[in-house]
């Protein structure tokens, strides 16, 4: 593995372009701290950080900056960057997954018998400067395709009273060509009933109680369609998005459950400077009953957002920001 990470270094210090993808990095990704922390630094300045996410080769471009300036970085930050460098092995285009076997595009865990014990091993394994691991990987010149199962469980205790809740979910990232880009999540979210709680679990958005009455169940999903070019980046998403340096500058996501609302959006990025147009469609809270049809219907809200952020100096980052609401309404 040490060995297979030195290859990464030689690419990464030989790289002035690298290969490009646009699968995004989700905004709660550790990352984002540690590139903002570089930026205080002084050791990485001209990035635009400010409006996530990120792209992954954008992400990419800022960590081989930082690591030609590794020498001013303590021991701990090093080893956090060769960490990233290795998450971000297929920006710089060494060579495949290290799950993938030189004759093969393609690793699926669990696919032999004969491996099942190390593929069940790995999940517990940590293994420094390594790559994640995904349950199926296929990667083929400007190909990519991984797919992940996700699995939670925790235990909470209140009121000398115990519950139990639980997730799953499954993740789909591709890229398509150099241009085109996909991302698909789904997760379900599960709650046991117990008296003591006064607070359902942060997961917990707006629950539906199952017929047997005992659990609580919720869902979230999140999922992009995106195309770049010179002409910019192109997305048509469900997601959350965060514009601006405060905590709560996130948009088009509830901060007591990170439930992400549908947009269109249209990023393109000047000389110093990057322009981004948002439309999306918004939830209101509060239903009304149809007097048509007689059901729960919900007033059409919309959002229009437009941010201009340029860097006229390494030292210096503008940001303006502006947003309406509207939609059988005034506008706000």
């Amino acid at each position: 593995m040490r060995k297979y990470f030195k290859i990464i270094i030689i690419f990464v210090l030989l790289s002035s372009t690298l290969f490009a993808s646009q699968l995004q990095v989700p905004i709660n990704d550790p990352i984002y701290l540690y590139l903002d922390r570089m930026a205080t630094m002084g050791i990485v300045r001209n990035i635009f950080n400010d409006a996530l996410p990120l792209n992954r080769d954008e992400v990419a471009k800022a960590l081989v900056k930082i690591f030609k300036h590794r020498e001013q970085l303590s021991k701990v930050d090093r080893q956090i960057l060769e960490e990233y460098i290795s998450d971000y092995r297929y920006e710089f285009r060494d060579k495949k997954h290290w799950k993938i076997k030189n004759n093969s595009n393609t690793y699926f865990r669990f696919s032999k018998f004969n491996n099942f014990k190390n593929d069940f091993k790995d999940i517990f394994t940590y293994r420094n400067n390594s790559e994640d691991l995904h349950l199926f990987i296929h990667e083929n010149n400007n190909e990519l395709l991984w797919l992940d199962f996700d699995f939670m469980g925790r235990v909470e205790a209140q009121n000398k009273s115990v519950r139990n809740v639980g997730a799953m979910g499954f993740i789909i990232s591709s890229q398509i060509g150099k241009h085109f880009s996909l991302y698909v999540d789904a997760y379900q979210y599960g709650q046991t009933i117990q008296e003591g709680f006064d607070y359902f679990s942060p997961e917990m958005n707006k629950p539906f109680r199952s017929t047997e009455g005992n659990m609580y169940y919720t869902d979230k999903s999140d999922a992009y369609i995106q195309h770049t070019s010179k002409l910019g980046s192109f997305e048509l998403g469900k997601e959350p998005l965060h514009w601006g340096n405060s905590n709560n500058s996130m948009i088009l996501s509830k901060s007591d459950s990170n439930a992400s609302f549908a947009f269109i959006k249209w990023e393109r990025k000047f000389y110093k400077s990057k322009f981004t147009f948002l439309h999306a469609s918004l939830l209101p809270n509060d239903p009304y009953i149809d007097s048509i049809s007689e059901r729960r219907a919900y007033s059409k809200k919309y959002l229009v957002g437009h941010r201009w952020e340029f860097m006229p100096f390494t030292k210096f980052h503008f940001g303006f920001t502006e947003m309406i609401v509207y939609g059988e309404r005034n506008p706000d």
